[in-house]
């Protein structure tokens, strides 16, 4: 799948597949004939592709060259099927960007995005996040805040009780008991309590 320019010319190359063989088809082996090269727009019947695609020159070449007319790129999606005797069947597909009609209707050449929402719009996602945060249990049973409460009070907060056969991490304020763990005598964690 490629995007291109809603209602603008297109082109495309690819290698053509010579059918059972795992071999591309050189210009010795495919001479392009109407009705082999069909294109659906938008999911409409197929019909015959305005310009038959030609090799692209060189030597050993295996590449074909397709171009699209303005008119044949004036759908949201491009669908182009290639069914000739000898080949592997073969289909192309195209999303068109930047126009109302196309799959995406923004310009994708544009420097600055064309939607923008309104202040109280972001005041109320980030206030719909907050609340999320605090309340869905997101990580093991907790929210994502107390996680972070945990996170921050076993990595930043105060310790009382170190080397000890229970120690107790405080959240930032340095009063507030986030975790208390009880260990054995080699300082492995027999149990973890979350405040």
């Amino acid at each position: 799948m490629e995007l291109a320019r809603y209602g603008q010319p297109f082109s495309f190359r690819i290698p053509m597949p010579i059918f059972g063989e795992g071999n591309l088809a050189a210009a010795a082996d495919w001479t392009p004939q109407t009705g082999e090269v069909k294109l659906s727009r938008d999911g409409q019947a197929v019909v015959d592709i305005e310009q038959l695609p030609t090799a692209v020159p060189g030597a050993g070449s295996l590449l074909w060259d397709f171009q699209l007319s303005a008119t044949e790129m004036e759908a949201a999606e491009i669908v182009v099927q290639i069914r000739a005797d000898g080949l592997a069947d073969q289909v192309y597909r195209l999303l068109t960007f930047g126009h109302p009609s196309a799959a995406l209707g923004f310009d994708l050449a544009e420097q600055t995005p064309t939607a923008e929402l309104a202040s109280g719009s972001i005041a109320a996602v980030v206030a719909g996040l907050a609340d999320q945060w605090a309340t869905d249990p997101a990580v093991d049973g907790y929210s994502i805040v107390d996680t972070l409460r945990v996170i921050a009070a076993t990595t930043a907060g105060l310790l009382s009780g170190s080397q000890t056969d229970e120690e107790v991490f405080y959240g930032l304020d340095g009063v507030t008991p986030r975790v208390t763990v009880t260990t054995d005598i080699a300082g492995n964690r027999l149990a973890v309590t979350y405040h």
